[in-house]
């Protein structure tokens, strides 16, 4: 089974999985890259399962939702759509967070545009519990691969 895997952010993640609304934002800081499964280049569908791992250490998806579309957006304008579906309790928190991850020139501009992907029927695991995930000499994960699940071991191998 083919995947699309994240990592996330661990406070966009928490304060989202202690309100679970309808739909989340699982931002970029960038919108220059754009989204695609970065694999192969073509777009992921509407429906498409998409897993996010927490950052660091941890080494487990967390949790994870059904991709309805990806769009390019003003900081203030996500905040506008998404409020605290942002994964934040305030507009600055909200830039805060998401300036950590810039680079030096687009954080330095007054309403940055970044890239939305939005998730619907997501879920939350606990952080210590989850599917652990098996690397394959792959690196480091910085934006997003698919992974292919083998269903021997139940493990998630990341395929690059």
């Amino acid at each position: 089974m083919k995947l699309f895997l994240a990592p996330t952010d661990f406070a966009w993640y928490s304060f989202l999985a202690a309100r679970r609304p309808e739909e989340v934002n699982f931002w970029q800081p960038s919108a220059n890259v754009g989204f695609h499964t970065l694999d192969n280049g073509d777009p992921l569908e509407s429906g498409h399962l998409f897993l996010f791992k927490l950052k660091g250490n941890i080494n487990k998806i967390a949790g994870g939702g059904f991709f309805i579309g990806y769009s390019k957006l003003q900081l203030s304008v996500a905040w506008n759509i998404f409020g605290e579906h942002n994964g934040a309790a305030s507009f600055l928190d909200f830039s805060n967070s998401i300036r950590a991850y810039m680079t030096a020139e687009n954080a330095g501009s007054p309403d940055p545009h970044i890239g939305c992907i939005i998730l619907t029927q997501h879920f939350f695991g606990r952080r210590h519990c989850g599917c652990p995930l098996q690397p394959t000499g792959a690196g480091i994960l910085f934006v997003g691969k698919h992974i292919q699940q083998t269903r021997s071991s139940g493990a998630v191998y990341m395929v690059m």
